[in-house]
């Protein structure tokens, strides 16, 4: 298996992962670049979701 085809299972199975999965596995971190990788994926999953919610036509603050 090619470093590429590695990097896109693993991007696939970590962009399967709810917040809550995320946030178990950054606790769970061994490494420093292991939690900064599941502290900006927690992030950008957060926006996303963020996103989705003020987007809606019924959005108020």
């Amino acid at each position: 298996m090619t470093i590429q085809e590695e990097l896109k299972n693993i991007y696939i199975s970590v962009s399967k992962m709810d917040l809550l999965d995320l946030k178990k596995a950054y606790e769970q971190a061994e490494t420093q670049e292991e939690l900064e990788f599941y502290k900006e994926l927690f992030t950008f999953q957060l926006q996303q979701k963020q996103k989705i919610v003020i987007n809606q036509k019924d959005f108020v603050i």
